[in-house]
């Protein structure tokens, strides 16, 4: 589907089959209509919140109805999650002023994660929270080879990903330090792994497939993390 990206991009082209996804301006739904159930959730929100709910919905509609799915309300769970058919798994994110939207069948995929952020550099004070040791020692080594990408924010909107694609499996928060990624920037891809300091019990550690694709364009960093069948 169109997006806000290149048709060369390598996100456009290296997205993995049977997951339809959309990139676009917030701005550009400014006078689509929600569902009256949708409509409810966000009533007392602030104008932020209801542009970038109404963009994620609109574009989720959009999506469903390319794989069949027509007059379904997307509406949220207890962590504000969107809740999709019982047939479908997906993804909603935003940022100042685009919304990225994927999903796809279950029966390709067990879960669907994205994230969109400004590519503006991690905070400094932010890196320790968000980053592990090794990923720490990564970023300084690959930055000491003359690389200029803000790694720990591609690092942020990967984990971000991955959290999304976790939560429905899961069902709790999942720190930035109980995953570890290991990012090949020349791909651009990355893969994830639960360390074993992490409440994930031990099963899941060991089943957990997860790889991702990032992408910095038009000033956006966006990631997408998914979990095959």
């Amino acid at each position: 589907m169109d997006d806000l990206f290149s048709h060369y991009s390598f996100f456009e082209r290296t997205i993995p089959e049977n997951i339809i996804y959309n990139i676009r301006k917030i701005s550009e739904f400014n006078n689509d209509v929600l569902y009256p159930k949708e409509q409810e959730y966000i009533a007392k929100c602030c104008e932020k919140r209801q542009r970038e709910f109404v963009a994620g919905r609109i574009l989720a509609k959009r999506i469903l109805s390319f794989l069949g799915v027509n007059n379904f309300p997307v509406l949220s769970g207890e962590f504000r999650e969107p809740l999709w058919p019982n047939d479908i798994v997906g993804s909603i994110s935003h940022c100042d002023n685009y919304c990225f939207v994927a999903a796809a069948k279950n029966r390709n995929f067990y879960s669907i994660g994205v994230d969109i952020e400004t590519s503006n550099p991690l905070a400094e004070n932010l890196e320790d929270i968000v980053c592990t040791n090794s990923e720490q020692n990564w970023i300084k080594l690959t930055k000491s080879k003359g690389c200029l990408l803000p790694l720990s924010k591609i690092i942020f909107s990967s984990k971000e990903s991955i959290y999304k694609c976790i939560y429905p499996i899961l069902k709790r928060y999942v720190d930035f330090k109980e995953v570890e990624i290991l990012l090949q920037i020349s791909a651009p891809y990355f893969r994830a792994y639960i360390l074993p300091t992490s409440k994930a019990d031990i099963s899941f550690r060991e089943k957990i497939s997860i790889i991702g694709l990032f992408s910095i364009e038009k000033g956006c960093i966006c990631s997408l993390a998914s979990w095959a069948v």
